[in-house]
């Protein structure tokens, strides 16, 4: 093997292995567990982006994802997709999201999501932002966000986003 193969070998095991190290981390905040959690790079000079997340709640108590904040981004908001009669709409969760206790909920395309809106520069891969999850009765929490390219099922629905 020539050495810039081996090395374009090594350089690959060594990248593969910080995406999946950034991508499993877990975190434990007050009883919930904040995992899989990552940001779709944006597209071209698209001013918008989603993240995605898992957030299990071990506690006895329900408790509300109700606001998110970056500094990345002018907006940052908790939205629901939902397709209804063929079309592909997006809302905005003005009261936040519910996370009862002793469940967990998915935060992933095709679903809840969050929404930044208005980036302030492109959001590439390999590169993290911080995010601040703010919940009703845990605070709020800032977590490192991964961007990483995942490939999750198109939909070839037409798209409503509302603002």
């Amino acid at each position: 093997m020539s050495n810039k193969l081996l090395s374009n070998f090594i350089y690959t095991i060594i990248l593969m292995t910080i995406t999946s190290i950034s991508f499993a981390e877990t975190l434990n905040f007050k009883g919930l567990i904040i995992e899989d959690f990552w940001i779709k790079p944006s597209i071209g000079n698209h001013k918008m982006t989603s993240g995605y997340l898992k957030i299990k709640n071990t506690n006895n108590r329900d408790e509300r994802l109700i606001s998110v904040v970056s500094d990345f981004s002018k907006k940052s908001e908790l939205h629901e997709m939902a397709v209804k009669n063929d079309i592909m709409t997006m809302k905005k969760l003005d009261n936040g999201l519910t996370i009862r206790a002793g469940s967990e909920i998915h935060l992933k395309p095709g679903g809840y999501h969050l929404m930044f809106i208005n980036l302030n520069d492109q959001v590439k891969i390999m590169n993290n932002y911080k995010v601040n999850l703010i919940f009703k009765n845990s605070g709020s929490l800032t977590i490192d966000m991964p961007v990483l390219e995942k490939k999750f099922k198109a939909d070839n629905h037409r798209h409503n986003h509302k603002h």
